[in-house]
């Protein structure tokens, strides 16, 4: 529930009133090399931070992904809106982001990266 890691790595989050996220990392741990990082988060926004979000061009309606429970249930009902420019705002410190915008001022992401994690 701690924010800062999120809002370190997503700065279009701004400030936000309360988060929910897991992370990790994908593969085998056991093969050397550099590793890919997974972040599921719920994130809920200043209101004016989610107003903005939801004039971003090219939202359509969408469906959440496959979330670990506790993301999930701090995610809320929805509905949800996605959209390429969306995405972009969110895919940034070498992750690339799906995000979901829902009611309530609540923003899923769905993040993988090579960037740490941590």
């Amino acid at each position: 529930h701690d924010a800062e890691p999120l809002t370190r790595r997503f700065t279009a989050l701004g400030d936000p009133a309360a988060v929910t996220w897991q992370s990790g990392t994908t593969g085998d741990s056991s093969v050397p090399g550099p590793s890919t990082y997974w972040i599921d988060a719920a994130v809920q926004l200043d209101p004016t931070v989610a107003a903005g979000l939801r004039a971003t061009p090219g939202l359509t309606v969408a469906q959440l992904p496959e979330l670990p429970a506790d993301v999930l249930a701090a995610a809320g009902p929805g509905p949800w809106q996605a959209g390429d420019a969306l995405d972009a705002a969110f895919s940034t410190a070498g992750f690339g982001t799906r995000a979901y915008l829902g009611a309530g001022d609540v923003v899923v992401l769905r993040a993988v990266g090579s960037g740490d994690a941590g």
